[in-house]
This record gives C-alpha cells, structure tokens and sequence, in this order.
C-alpha cells in the first residue's frame, strides 16, 4: 500500500504542477542591443631639425614623418598652424630665419589650413607622410639658434 500511496501522490504533485499553469497569464517585454563605433584618430609629427648651417645664401631642406593612426578608415585631414609668424605662406623661425613646409621636397604646395593657397594632407584609416622644410635661400645672416613651433590639427 506504500507503494501504491507513493506513487498516487507522484501523479497528483505531478498533475499539480501542469494544472497550476492553466489559467496564468503571460506577459511580455522588448528592448533595444545597440551598440556606438566611433573611430578615434591620434596624428604625431617628429621634429624638423636644419642643423648647423654656415650661410642662409642657399636654400637648406629638411623633412619629417607625420603619422595618423586610426581605429578605423574613417576619412581625415591634417592642418598646420602659421606658427610664431601668423602667416603660413611666409612662416619665419623667431621672425628671423624665413622658411616654409611643404608636400614635397622641390615644387611642393604649402602646408597649412587649406586657406591662402595653403593645402592639407588627407587620408583614410591610418597612414604617414612627410613634411618637408625649406628655407629661403639669399637672407642675412645673423648668428644664433632660431625656431617655430607648429601645431598639426587632425580632423576626423
């Protein structure tokens, strides 16, 4: 008789639990995965050093490498300040020592905003390239150290 009372009461738990659901009502909700990607962009530009020259008669070259690294291949532009001289078609180091950066080391465009016949390098995803300097050759020379200090803006 155990046996069989064990085995009544599994069916009537078991019945129970199907039972407990017939009348239950359900409900139901919905929502959103989302998910933003936005591509984040650095832009590094080493030093240009001249050197030590003995005369400013002739023209003196220079270059750098100017890197972009993006997360992704978004498109981008990089612009370059006057500097100390507020005019990139005629920068100067401490107003003394003319010079200028350019695309390319002979005949290239200048650089700066895209304003004033200036032009900006552009890309997408990451990518380098270089500035060149030049200096204009026939000016006095005056001893001392000179600089300018450049700032590149990268738009992304």
């Amino acid at each position: 008789m155990t046996k069989f009372r064990s085995s009544l009461l599994a069916l009537a738990a078991g019945a129970a639990l199907f039972a407990g659901n017939a009348g239950a009502a359900t409900t139901s909700s919905s929502f959103t995965v989302s998910i933003q990607v936005q591509n984040n962009c650095t832009v590094a530009v080493g030093n240009i050093d001249f050197g030590t020259v003995n005369d400013l008669s002739a023209v003196h070259t220079a270059s750098s490498t100017a890197t972009v690294t993006c997360s992704g291949n978004g498109g981008w532009d990089v612009a370059f300040s006057a500097g100390d001289s507020s005019n990139q078609a005629a920068r100067s180091m401490d107003g003394a020592v003319a010079y200028n950066l350019y695309t390319a080391a002979v005949a290239g465009s200048v650089l700066g905003d895209g304003n004033g016949g200036t032009v900006k390098p552009t890309g997408n995803g990451s990518g380098s390239f270089t500035v060149y300097a030049r200096t204009v050759a026939g000016q006095p020379m005056v001893n001392g150290t000179y600089s300018d200090s450049i700032t590149a803006t990268l738009t992304y």
